[in-house]
């Protein structure tokens, strides 16, 4: 078995039996205190807090767990990108028992009541998934996303609540084709059942594509509409960077080749990736000026449309994750 991560924090006693938030960071951790402060405040007992140095250049676990004591620290042995980091998190909180899994990135601050709602979302057996509405972290009020919908005859994605202002009219729950990997709930055996994030997405679009898996598998996925969740985007992977183009283009194209059929793909993708472009280029000026961002993206078009994007799922499963720990002391330290 190979190990991908070790345990530098293991806060006694080492219990997860309402669910776990799992954070992944990689590179810095000036946004992680006040994201650890607000969960701090609002998780209600016997839910655990598992934070995921992802490989960073400079580790970061050690300095997480001198200063967050009642959190389960790990670090990764390499960078897999949001979904391997993740993934790394769920094994490690499902072998604490935990029923439930929250996904939440380091530059958010969580609301009262935010696992509350989800959790009470996912009372319906039928739903495995229960996203929190996003939130702008300096426009608290005005929402970045509350909904993804794919149709999958024409490859047009429909996004509820952009901009829009939250009010009561969005406190219900409502169901939609994926919620958005920045804060969002899920039932631990159905994330394990389906092999977890797909690993070789690396960053963008896996949680659409673990959602739309979960919808073919019978599960439901709703949006917790009274569960929200300042973010501030961005803070992993620049916008502006060529790597976020090369994912963002590939990716999307490995979604549709997935999740939709063949003939609509071949038909429809070539058009929807040259809008794409089309909007990329009009709207951001270092697409125009840098070439070095052009030939990302191009090369994440040709990837999206030739390489092969079959499903490799993560072998969850055994209750003895594949980690160790590195720090006895640590480990047993008690919160």
């Amino acid at each position: 078995m190979t190990l991908r991560a070790d345990i530098v924090q293991r806060p006694s006693p080492a219990t997860a039996d309402r669910g776990a938030v799992v954070v992944v960071v990689y590179g810095r951790d000036d946004d992680l205190p006040a994201c650890i402060d607000s969960l701090n405040t609002h998780l209600p007992p016997g839910v655990a807090i598992v934070v995921v140095d992802n490989a960073s250049p400079r580790p970061l676990a050690p300095a997480l767990a001198t200063r967050f004591p009642n959190v389960h620290v790990l670090r990764a042995r390499e960078n897999g990108g949001y979904a391997g980091g993740n993934n790394i998190g769920a094994d490690y909180a499902l072998s604490l028992g935990a029923p439930l899994l929250y996904f939440l990135n380091d530059d958010t601050v969580v609301t009262a009541g935010f696992w509350e709602a989800c959790e009470e979302t996912l009372a319906d057996p039928t739903t495995a998934v229960a996203g929190s509405i996003l939130v702008h972290f300096t426009r608290p009020t005005v929402m970045q996303i509350a909904g993804w919908t794919l149709d999958r005859e024409t490859l047009c994605e429909g996004f509820r609540g952009v901009e829009e202002t939250w009010d009561e009219s969005f406190a219900g729950r409502w169901s939609c084709d994926a919620v958005f990997g920045a804060a969002f709930m899920m039932r631990g055996p159905v994330f394990a059942a389906l092999g977890g994030f797909d690993e070789r997405f690396f960053h963008l679009s896996e949680e659409l594509d673990l959602c739309l898996r979960s919808q073919a598998a019978g599960h439901g996925v709703c949006y917790a509409g009274s569960s929200l969740v300042l973010h501030k985007g961005g803070a992993s992977l620049s916008h502006a960077a060529p790597r976020y183009a090369y994912y963002l283009f590939r990716n999307r194209l490995w979604l549709w080749r997935r999740h939709v059929r063949r003939a609509v793909f071949l038909r429809r993708a070539p058009q929807r990736i040259g809008r794409m472009l089309l909007e990329q280029w009009r709207g951001r000026s270092w697409l125009r000026r840098d070439l070095v961002t052009l030939w990302a993206t191009l090369r994440g078009c040709a990837a999206g449309f030739l390489a092969p994007c079959a499903p490799v799922p993560y072998p969850f499963g055994s209750r003895e994750p594949r980690i160790q720990s590195i720090n006895t002391a640590a480990a047993d330290r008690s919160s």
